[in-house]
Order: C-alpha cells, then sequence, then structure tokens
C-alpha cells in the first residue's frame, strides 16, 4: 500500500530549496527560440545579465518568502549565502522549519554555483512562454533597481527587481490571474561579493536515487499506462525520472516562472498517511491538501496514487484531481484541453526555476 510520510522540517527545508531554485537543472529539450517576438529586448538583456551574475557574484543576506493560498498566508526567513563554484547554504526558519535547520547545496559542473536558478534553459522557457518589458526604476533592501515586467497578454503574471549594481535578483512577485499577489521572495539585506568561499558547511541536500528518462521515450510510457502530457496549461514538461525506491514516476513542469512536481505510483493511498492534510473538492474530484512552501495535493485515481508538489497554488493543481478514472493512456488531447485555463503561479524566491 503506498504511504506518503511527513517529515515537516526537512520537507518544508526541501520546498524552499524548490523555490530558491538552487538545484541542478535538467536540460531541457527541443525548445525552440531564444525569446518571443513581444519581448523587450532591454528586459531579455537585463534577464540575462542576472542569470549570469547568479552564476558568478557571491553574495549573503536575508530574504522573506511568502505564499498565499486558500487557508492563508505562509512566510519563511531564509538566510542564503553563495560562493561561486562552490555552492549555496541555506538555512531556513519558520512554515514548520526546525530552527537551526539549515542545508549546503553543491555547485555541479553543468551549473557551477548557479543560485536562484537563472539559467539560459529557463529564461528562454521564461521569454518563450510570455512577453518581458522594462518598467521603472525602484529601490530594494537600500539598492536601487530596475524591474521587468512579465505578462501574458497583457495581464501582469510577475514583476522581477534587478539590482543596478550587481544584476541579482532582488525582489520577486507573482500574481493569479485575478490580480491577487499569490507569492513573494524579496531580500531584505544584502551583501555582495562579501566572501569567495564558504569555510563551515551545514549537511548537503540529501539526492533521491532516481533514473532519468529521455523525453522522447514519453509516448511509449503512455502506451504502457502512465499520463504524461506534454504541457500543463503554460507548464512545459522538462524531466522524467523514475524513482527507485518507490518505483514512482516523477514528471517535472516548468515554464520559467513556477515548477510543478507530479509523482504518479500504483497502489492505493493510506488515510493515515494524509493526516493533517485538508479534504478538499477539487476540480470536480477530492484530494487531500496541505498548503504550505511548498503545497502538496494528494489523491487516488484508477489504481494510482498521484501526488502533485507546487511552488504556487493548489487551484493548478484542479484538473488533474478531476481528470477522472481511466485516463492514462488514453485520450492525451484531454490533458492540454485542461490545462488551458490553469492559474498562473509561481515560486517564491526565483523568476527562473528548473527541475531538479
Amino acid at each position: 500500500m503506498t504511504t506518503v510520510r511527513s517529515q515537516a522540517s526537512l520537507a518544508v527545508l526541501l520546498g524552499v530549496v524548490g523555490v530558491l531554485g538552487v538545484s541542478s537543472a535538467t536540460a531541457l529539450a527541443g525548445l525552440p527560440g531564444d525569446s518571443a517576438a513581444g519581448d523587450d529586448p532591454r528586459a531579455v538583456a537585463l534577464l540575462r545579465d542576472a542569470a549570469q551574475a547568479m552564476r558568478g557574484t557571491s553574495y549573503s543576506g536575508t530574504r522573506t518568502v511568502s505564499s498565499w493560498g486558500r487557508t492563508g498566508a505562509t512566510t519563511v526567513v531564509v538566510e542564503v549565502e553563495h560562493a561561486p563554484g562552490q555552492g549555496t547554504v541555506l538555512d531556513v526558519r519558520g512554515g514548520g522549519v526546525s530552527r537551526g535547520t539549515a542545508m549546503f547545496l553543491a555547485a555541479s559542473r553543468k551549473h557551477a554555483g548557479q543560485a536562484d536558478s537563472l539559467t539560459a534553459d529557463s529564461l528562454r522557457l521564461l521569454t518563450q512562454t510570455y512577453d518581458v518589458r522594462l518598467g521603472p526604476s525602484d529601490s530594494v533592501a537600500g539598492r536601487s533597481s530596475r524591474i521587468v515586467e512579465v505578462r501574458d497578454a497583457g495581464r501582469l503574471v510577475a514583476q522581477l527587481w534587478i539590482d543596478d549594481r550587481s544584476a541579482l535578483l532582488l525582489r520577486r512577485e507573482v500574481f493569479d490571474p485575478d490580480g491577487r499577489l499569490a507569492g513573494q521572495s524579496v531580500f531584505i539585506d544584502l551583501s555582495v561579493g562579501a566572501r569567495e568561499f564558504i569555510r563551515h558547511l551545514p549537511p548537503v541536500k540529501p539526492q533521491s536515487a532516481a533514473h532519468g528518462v529521455d523525453l522522447t521515450k514519453r509516448r511509449q510510457l503512455e502506451r504502457v499506462g502512465w499520463d504524461c502530457p506534454v504541457h500543463l496549461g503554460s507548464l512545459s514538461l522538462i524531466g522524467i525520472r523514475t524513482l527507485e525506491s518507490s518505483g514512482a514516476l516523477h514528471l517535472a513542469y516548468s515554464d520559467g516562472l513556477t515548477r510543478v512536481s507530479v509523482f504518479e505510483q500504483p497502489g492505493r493511498l493510506d488515510p493515515k498517511a494524509v493526516r493533517g492534510y485538508d479534504r478538499v473538492s477539487l476540480g470536480g474530484g477530492v484530494a487531500y491538501v496541505r498548503e504550505r512552501l511548498p503545497s502538496y495535493v494528494v489523491w487516488e485515481r484508477d489504481g494510482m496514487v498521484m501526488t502533485a508538489v507546487t511552488d504556487g497554488t493548489v487551484d493548478q493543481i484542479a484538473p488533474l484531481v478531476g481528470a477522472g478514472p481511466g485516463s492514462a493512456g488514453k485520450d492525451r488531447g484531454f490533458w492540454t484541453r485542461l490545462g488551458v485555463g490553469m492559474a498562473r503561479i509561481g515560486s517564491w524566491a526565483s523568476p527562473l526555476v528548473p527541475a531538479e
């Protein structure tokens, strides 16, 4: 019987890791072009500068990270220290994290020093999916900055504050389709170039044993009963993994602004596993929801336990919950039609979030 175990401190910390986007990125396959015709070249250039700065600049500071859901707001405070080529230390307080919980994320060769995951791949996703425009000047944590506006058919989806001096991302706000603030991350203090090497390291982020699956194998997985939609609304499928410990299939989606992980595992849901979750009607189905950083949605369908982990609102998961039994391996276009009206969501810290 499939179960879901909750280890609050680790779960929240790993969730913040995801929304800060300081994990290793999965290369994006088959993505055309660099940016859409409607993009402001000045905004694109500024984001490219930020991508380089987040990889190659040493910095330390304090961020507040907040998310708003149907049950209210969740906020954590994150102490961040980044050294190019070495990695990033995160120390998270609040949101159910035990005091003194910290983690080190080592830089990979491919994405050396990556922090806040402003990578070329995720920047390309962002500019393909949305229009980016240069906004007004502002100030964050006493540092002058320029705002980059992210829009979808004119609607404001997100605002990104880029530091004038260092090009680091200072602040981020993401809005839901009704224009309400859904997620926010902001540096309340920042020191740039303070240290080139982190001497005292906390434990390294744990990695689950997993095997990557080439995206071209998606249809083969569908033929044997897995659901592998290529799009979830504006989000594109950017990674597939199989997890050794559970036999689950992990699908990762991103639009450059946010990330959703969907886990599919044969079995039945043990009610004890979702104690403390809210049982809600979602998308015409029933799901168990925990809105935190990140949010979890768990439901059972057609002999499968489905778990969605999102760094945004749970409303985007509603079409998946409401898909009904027997969809696996059948109508692929059904998933694309479902996604058209999915809510715009976002991670709380980085504008560009790849899959792990």
